[in-house]
């Protein structure tokens, strides 16, 4: 009998985020399957071979896309909505960029996972990511850009329950939502209990999912927040907000017709070559 053809069910999140068809083994194992055909004796063989080279066909044109394909779709989005904040013109480099950017936020480390459909997608975690990325690229917010791309890293979800390893190396929720893939090392992470606002957190107990340790007024009274809230100790303002008394407020600077400095521009911007320019085109 000839050896049965592994095939894998992937899920990916590529334009609408549709799941694609299962995708079949590597060429190797068709090769294998190919070499154990029987011989023309009764046509077995020549079926055998006949289906494994239409399950690498399939391979070939169905092929899962992974972190390189995510990223090159995420690049060319933000490029294309960055025109409007840079004079119609995406900034220099843009895809090389955001490409970039987006292997080193996590996706790289996903890869495997996104092409073994090892992690899930949500249509409402799907949505949230899309929102976010429209209304980041829509304020000319550098800063906000990169927070959406780990947000949209973080809509896929691991099936890890509670003290299993996780399927990838990147924190991502799990337990259904209620634990967070910790690093144990390098390579190994694990589903661990998450803690939620308000409650203790520390480099050993994750927060939960859109949640950050922040500093308190005190070096070790470290608790969940939402990021970004918080300027105690460590802890920084997003751009276009101030510190007021260890609270972060949004701005509300207008930028002027010209500019000496940094210090002149709104939180968003840069002072380039007299203007104030936004740092998403720089």
């Amino acid at each position: 009998m000839p050896r049965a053809i592994l095939v894998l069910s992937v899920a990916v999140f590529l334009g609408c985020g549709e799941s694609r068809p299962a995708a079949p083994a590597p060429a190797d194992v068709v090769q294998d399957a190919m070499a154990d055909a029987p011989g023309s004796d009764g046509g077995s063989g020549d079926v055998a071979v006949q289906d494994a080279l239409a399950a690498e066909a399939q391979a070939d044109s169905a092929a899962a896309p992974g972190a390189d394909a995510w990223c090159s779709t995420f690049a060319s989005a933000l490029c294309e909505s960055a025109k409007a904040c840079c004079k119609g013109l995406p900034p220099a480099n843009c895809s090389t960029v955001w490409q970039k950017a987006c292997a080193k936020a996590g996706f790289a480390d996903l890869d495997d996972a996104l092409i073994g459909g090892k992690v899930t997608l949500a249509d409402a975690d799907k949505s949230a990511c899309l929102q976010a990325l429209h209304a980041s690229a829509s304020a000319c917010d550098k800063q906000a850009v990169g927070r959406a791309l780990a947000s949209c890293l973080r809509a896929w979800r691991d099936p890890a329950t509670l003290g299993q390893s996780c399927a990838a190396p990147v924190d991502l929720a799990c337990a259904v939502g209620n634990g967070r893939c910790s690093a144990k090392s390098a390579d190994l992470y694990v589903c661990t209990q998450a803690a939620l606002s308000g409650q203790a957190c520390s480099a050993t107990v994750p927060c939960a999912l859109g949640l950050e340790c922040l500093d308190g007024t005190l070096t070790r009274a470290k608790t969940c927040g939402t990021p970004g809230s918080t300027c105690n100790l460590g802890d920084k303002c997003w751009d276009g907000h101030a510190c007021d008394n260890g609270a972060c407020k949004k701005q509300e600077l207008v930028a002027p017709a010209s500019c000496a400095d940094d210090a002149a521009c709104p939180g968003t911007h840069s002072c380039s070559a007299g203007a104030c320019v936004s740092k998403l085109c720089l």
